[in-house]
């Protein structure tokens, strides 16, 4: 079965930006709840840990979610897709996984190394959250490749409405920072 439907650049790049406009809007907002949650110290912390996992993020992800735009072939048939879908999507799962649980096994070392006042379990979330984070930009790459620009909206505004759940989860009932 070939894959040959003509989709519209244009239209794809209208549901793209639909979609970053939205993941935007829910990001702005982030910060001013929880400047109103923090004080002065703990904001400063996440800021701090939000720093560290965005300078972390690109390192880890080796710009391998990039290279699925040139290795995704346009004549192939399904089933070669999803076996280069799958392949692709667990070894860089398995990559991040590797990369941070080595970094658990030397979080003090690092977490000196990186200057970080707050507890040794704090590189716990900072972990988690480079694991998803990486996550995430796999399936944004999936989506666009695959041409599926309607899901592709929805996934960005769900993804920032969760993640600002779980951190205000976090920030709640498990004192993320004391």
């Amino acid at each position: 079965m070939r894959i040959n439907k003509i989709y519209s650049l244009k239209k794809q790049a209208i549901y793209l930006v639909t979609g970053k406009i939205g993941a935007f809007i829910i990001n702005f907002m982030i910060p001013i709840i929880l400047v109103r949650l923090f004080t002065v110290e703990q904001y400063g912390q996440y800021r701090q840990v939000l720093l560290i996992s965005l300078l972390f993020i690109p390192i880890i992800k080796f710009g391998i979610p990039n290279s699925l735009f040139y290795f995704y072939p346009i004549q192939k048939t399904r089933d070669e897709l999803n076996e280069l879908l799958s392949n692709f999507t667990y070894g860089l799962t398995l990559l991040v996984f590797v990369v941070l649980l080595l970094a658990y096994f030397v979080k003090d070392s690092l977490l000196k190394l990186l200057n970080i006042q707050a507890s040794s379990n704090i590189i716990i979330y900072i972990l988690l959250y480079i694991f998803f984070m990486v996550s995430s930009s796999i399936i944004e790459k999936i989506f666009i490749v695959e041409k599926k620009s309607k899901t592709l909206v929805i996934f960005f505004i769900s993804d920032q409405i969760v993640r600002a759940f779980f951190l205000l989860f976090a920030v709640f009932y498990n004192h993320l920072f004391p």
